[in-house]
């Protein structure tokens, strides 16, 4: 999903430093979907190079495979936390999704 949100840049005690531009950058969503060789390959070699990714897109791009992005949905949230499945909850409650 394209970015929407403004993108600052900060230093080490959290003074923003620059705004970045928005131009180009999307918010990486899952599912991913890959070949099995292909990610297969890629979570092994991150282990191997004890690489810890943010997700499997990362694993890819490190060995050089362009990865193809789709775009995806404001609604698709990542659910992690109590208050992710809250946020769920009532997009689904109001009929969102």
């Amino acid at each position: 999903t394209p970015a929407s949100d403004t993108l600052k840049r900060v230093d080490k005690s959290d003074i923003i430093e620059t705004t970045l531009s928005r131009e180009n950058i999307w918010l990486a969503q899952t599912p991913q979907v890959f070949r099995f060789d292909l990610i297969l390959k890629a979570h092994e070699t991150a282990r191997r190079d004890g690489y810890v990714g943010t997700d499997d897109a990362s694993l890819v791009e490190r060995l050089g495979e362009d990865v193809k992005i789709i775009n995806g949905g404001r609604f698709n949230i990542k659910i992690t936390k109590k208050e992710d499945l809250a946020i769920a909850k009532a997009m689904f409650d109001a009929g969102l999704v």
